[in-house]
């Protein structure tokens, strides 16, 4: 089905290019600035400009313009005639009808990078690969850590396990607009410290479920850190794994799978940044928003609550119901960002790691953290999941 699904994309080419030039973008490209100042300096000398894939030997037509041309259209044909005998991948086709792998000097020796950025193809279209630092692919992070991610116009998540965590990934780089008003009318937070993100399974598990069932009772969103670090013990003795939150648990599915709300590691940065005007035009550049100053005083003091958060000291609850009562009363009801601490002080987890949160109960770490994140393996293991019973009165308020 996958192979099928690009033959729209080859008609799509064939038909448009005779009449116009053609931009053609993936749908799992996320972008954080305007890509186009960077491109339109290259579309005056070049015939194709596509991405750098750096994955064998051809460059990436998940991002990639063309000018009209009968030479390119005559590739295209070329490769739909070739897929209606066998069907390949229609990346794959496009490159080898050009002869890249020759013209780019391409070998998986890599301390033959880097490939020519710029070749000239046998019927004379003129193809420019872009820079990776500023164009840049999630399988960079595994296989390209030299292609730095601060310059990058977009992250394209040419690889990762499914629709759910591609988003979640490029959110957490912060490539993501803000498309469903999540950073101009932030939900009210509720994350725990750092520290407790750290230990064995059961200690992790435990501490998830635990604010997963808080935030949906006092209806806040969940706000995960960074990353957390998980203890193993293994045959050669007790190993510590740090990762991405999103490679320790699928909180993306644990949102969709539960109904509770979860946003993205670095959700107040990217609010704050959004909220003080920052420009899709490239860092320290402000949009230019005509607003009144009563508008531009609200915009801050909702980023500033989000920066402030309010503690609440886990010892202070010794039940579930008195937390979540906590949580309700006036003094925390209407804080923007509540933060839970000191979930790890000696004693403290007698309690709370007895509440009731059955309900959740089928929450698990990701599998084989101990391997590091693979291209197709950034959280591995089940992705489903269903709420173990009804919340209503699965706590006694």
């Amino acid at each position: 089905v996958s192979l099928e699904s690009t033959w729209p994309k080859i008609a799509a080419l064939i038909e448009l290019l005779p009449h116009r030039h053609v931009t053609f973008v993936d749908s799992d490209v996320y972008f954080r600035y305007d890509p186009y100042p960077e491109m339109l300096p290259l579309m005056n000398v070049n015939d194709i400009i596509a991405q750098e894939n750096d994955s064998w030997d051809h460059f990436n037509t998940g991002w990639i313009w063309f000018r009209s041309d009968p030479r390119t259209v005559s590739a295209w044909e070329q490769v739909l005639a070739k897929d209606l005998v066998e069907v390949s991948r229609d990346q794959n086709r496009f490159n080898d009808e050009l002869d890249t792998a020759r013209l780019r000097q391409w070998s998986d020796d890599p301390s033959r990078r880097p490939l020519k950025s710029d070749f000239v193809t046998a019927t004379g279209l003129r193809v420019h690969i872009l820079e990776d630092s500023k164009f840049r692919s999630y399988h960079f992070e595994i296989d390209r850590p030299i292609a730095e991610r601060h310059e990058s116009c977009y992250l394209h998540m040419t690889c990762g396990d499914d629709a759910l965590t591609k988003n979640l990934v490029a959110k957490s780089q912060g490539f993501f607009m803000d498309i469903d008003g999540m950073y101009e009318d932030p939900p009210k937070l509720l994350s725990v410290e750092d520290s407790t993100w750290a230990g064995t399974k059961e200690e992790l598990e435990s501490a998830l479920k635990m604010v997963l069932v808080v935030a949906h009772y006092t209806k806040r969103t969940f706000l995960p850190p960074a990353s957390g670090s998980l203890t193993l013990q293994g045959t050669d003795g007790i190993s510590s794994h740090k990762r991405p939150f999103y490679s320790l648990f699928p909180t993306a599915h644990i949102e969709e799978g539960f109904g509770i709300p979860i946003v993205e590691p670095g959700f107040v940065d990217h609010a704050v940044q959004h909220l003080n005007g920052a420009s899709v035009l490239r860092k320290g550049r402000e949009r230019e928003l005509w607003v009144e100053d009563s508008v531009w005083e609200m915009r801050r003091t909702k980023a500033m609550g989000l920066v402030e958060k309010d503690e609440l000291d886990i010892r202070q609850a010794r039940t579930l119901a008195s937390l979540v009562q906590t949580l309700l009363s006036p003094r925390f009801a209407n804080s923007p960002h509540v933060q839970l601490i000191n979930l790890n002080w000696p004693g403290a987890g007698s309690f709370w790691k007895e509440w009731d949160v059955k309900i959740v109960s089928n929450v698990k770490v990701c599998e084989s953290i101990e391997d590091g994140p693979a291209c197709g393996g950034i959280c591995r293991g089940a992705k489903e999941f269903k709420l173990n019973g009804d919340w209503r009165g699965s706590v006694d308020l």
